[in-house]
């Protein structure tokens, strides 16, 4: 081959083979210490973003906005800064005490709802400590039916037993049974009550 075309097959591939110096990054610490580094001396839209992890490994920067020490906040989407903020002196503050308001308005909200809440709290203990008297009657209610039925039950069958005049009557006028003259009048009777008492 001719050294002179060789030559010229050598200037022509140095001419377009430039290969360019990696770019230079500028690490910053963020106030929650993750360390971001942006490409260039100062960041701007469009340049790519790293994140060094705890253990000093490299990576894109994940997505999400990240104030830098002199409060610009960037915003960083596919490892790219996307939109560059600086917040004016005073602006943070602002925001702080518009948040510190929101949260003393909610804390009185609470607090409101709270005071509401004690009284019902109170009213539902009463009607625990009612509805307990109440089954407690009730419980007693169901064993005085339950004795009275009993009790019903074994006048009956001494109603049903033959009668016999009783050799002796009831000289007390207080007495509803003492003109009654058989068992056959007391069951009667007994009837009629537990009849009335349902």
């Amino acid at each position: 081959m001719d050294k002179s075309i060789v030559e010229r097959l050598k200037n022509l591939v140095a001419k377009f083979d430039t290969v360019e110096a990696p770019a230079a990054f500028a690490d910053v610490t963020l106030a929650d210490g993750t360390v971001i580094s942006y490409e260039g001396d100062m960041p701007v839209v469009g340049a790519k973003v790293m994140h060094t992890d705890t253990a000093g490994v490299q990576g894109v920067a994940a997505d999400g906005e990240y104030q830098l020490p002199d409060g610009t906040m960037l915003t960083v989407a596919g490892g790219l800064i996307t939109e560059m903020h600086t917040m004016e002196p005073g602006e943070e503050m602002m925001g702080s005490d518009n948040s510190a308001a929101e949260l003393q308005s909610l804390l009185d909200k609470l607090f409101a709802e709270m005071a509401k809440i004690a009284p019902l709290t109170e009213k539902i203990t009463a009607l625990e400590a009612q509805n307990a008297e109440l089954k407690s009657a009730i419980a007693a209610f169901d064993s005085t039916k339950k004795l009275a039925e009993d009790t019903f039950n074994i006048v009956e069958k001494l109603a049903a037993e033959p009668s016999v005049e009783p050799t002796k009557t009831a000289t007390s006028g207080a007495s509803s049974f003492s003109s009654m003259k058989t068992m056959k009048e007391i069951a009667e009777a007994a009837r009629q009550i537990r009849r009335d008492f349902k």
